[in-house]
């Protein structure tokens, strides 16, 4: 429903509190609906660069990477090496294994290998106890974090299989689902049959209810007697009025107070009534649902953006539906550009690692690049520290 804003110059009049509150909420509203309606072609448009030109270079990545694992596992077996550059060779293979599992379906041939392979690491690592003690730190924390934020004790969970363990956290989450249903309907019962009396806090949210049901009504009996198509005599008009109570009954139906204030705004644009010429006392009770309309349309919004993707992009969607339409292209463009960039670098990185100079070489290489994250974290801590 669009808004048409109070457009008056400032050097003929000057514009109310409410007034430039008005034309500020109907601006927000116009931008929200203007994402939330274009968010469909901007999708269609990032689904179609993603199967045409991000998905290939994916599997072309994945593949390389692959091959990349496997000639360090060659490498780390047969190169002789430093304790240090051994160590560091690790922490590559752990890395590329990391990156890799992201990448690839369980389905994957490929999936089973790269697992066992990365099993093989952590044990060449950290020993069998050592990768003992991580998988029950990890387990214990998993646990933990269930019970402290969902209430799910998985006691028994270190005993099952992989296969068996999503089935057992089902059941367990089942089970307090229905406790929680069994608690709320307790609870709905208790009130149902207390007849105590309301707190003070109670009695004011139902006078707020009455009263919004009153103004509920007035809009709605307002509505009705401009837009009821019986007393329309033009018949163009008439069937759009027919369209327009239909609205104005579901929204009443529904309770819908935002709703209905925003058809009446809608129609004193129609009429010689502009809403420039209510008292402010009516402008404010307008903003009001404006403000309620605009909260509505930007959980539409977040609910649109951050929704699983029926496939992983490889961008931060928050990033891209925000990008204007003459902006996109060259986004998307961008993209494109950075993904061969790398998959360029990570080609080089593996024809490199094929020699043991080549390997050495991009040991440390891979050395250096740790010294500065490490740095840069530092850094980052130090300034976290100052801050507070």
């Amino acid at each position: 429903m669009n808004i048409t804003h109070l457009n008056i110059k400032k050097e003929k009049q000057l514009l109310s509190a409410a007034q430039k509150t008005f034309n500020r909420l109907n601006n927000r509203i116009a931008k929200l609906k203007n994402e939330i309606e274009s968010f469909p072609r901007k999708m269609e448009i990032v689904s179609e660069f993603y199967r045409e030109k991000l998905a290939p270079l994916k599997q072309q990545q994945t593949t390389l990477q692959y091959e990349t694992i496997k000639r360090l596992d060659y490498m780390y077996g047969t190169v002789k090496l430093g304790k240090r550059q051994r160590e560091t060779l690790l922490d590559m293979i752990h890395e590329e294994l990391e990156d890799i599992h992201d990448n690839i379906d369980m389905e994957d041939a490929r999936y089973e290998e790269m697992r066992m392979m990365h099993e093989k690491y952590m044990r060449e690592q950290y020993g069998e106890e050592g990768v003992a003690e991580m998988e029950a730190e990890t387990l214990n924390s998993v646990k933990s974090m269930a019970k402290k934020m969902l209430g799910l004790d998985l006691d028994g969970l270190e005993n099952l299989s992989e296969s068996e363990m999503e089935d057992f956290v089902q059941q367990k989450m089942d089970e307090i689902f229905q406790q929680q249903t069994s608690r709320e309907e307790q609870v709905r019962e208790q009130k149902r049959s207390s007849k105590k009396k309301l707190t003070p806090k109670q009695e004011e949210k139902k006078l707020e209810t009455d009263a919004s049901l009153k103004t509920l009504r007035e809009v709605y009996t307002d509505l009705v007697k401009k837009l009821h198509p019986d007393r329309e005599k033009d018949e163009t008009l008439r069937i759009e009025k027919t369209e327009q109570m239909k609205l104005v009954t579901e929204a009443y139906d529904k309770k819908d107070l935002a709703t209905l204030l925003l058809m009446q705004i809608k129609w004193l644009q129609h009429t010689d009534k502009d809403p420039m010429t209510q008292p402010d006392a009516v402008l404010a009770r307008y903003n009001n649902v404006l403000k309620m309309h605009i909260s509505k349309l930007e959980e539409e919004y977040r609910m649109l953006v951050w929704r699983p993707m029926p496939f992983d992009v490889g961008m931060d969607m928050f990033t891209v539906v925000n990008q204007n339409e003459h902006a996109f292209p060259y986004y998307l463009s961008k993209t494109e550009k950075e993904w061969k960039s790398q998959l360029a670098c990570a080609e080089r990185i593996f024809a490199r690692i094929h020699t043991p100079e080549g390997l050495k070489q991009r040991i440390k290489e891979f050395q250096e690049d740790l010294k500065w994250e490490n740095r840069n974290m530092m850094d980052f801590d130090m300034l976290d520290m100052l801050m507070r």
